[in-house]
């Protein structure tokens, strides 16, 4: 195999910059990308903890509505 010359080298290094170039656009879009997915998911598990609050108060509601009916052993 023959070695590359300066000449060949050269001519390949534009594209190769160029690919690196486009490569670092990639992952800087990326990045962005997950970080939006990173602040919907916090805001999901926000929702989750008050859904879980409005069902334990329901929860507690409900009992109290048993025991007022006499439905339940207290």
């Amino acid at each position: 195999m023959a070695e590359p010359s300066l000449e060949m080298i050269m001519q390949l290094l534009p594209q190769m910059q160029q690919d690196g170039r486009e490569t670092r656009e990639n992952v800087r879009e990326l990045v962005r990308r997950v970080s939006g997915v990173e602040q919907q998911l916090a805001h999901v598990g926000v929702e989750m903890a008050n859904l879980n609050a409005r069902i334990d108060r329901l929860s507690d509601r409900v009992e109290r509505i048993e025991r007022r009916l006499e439905l339940v052993a207290t």
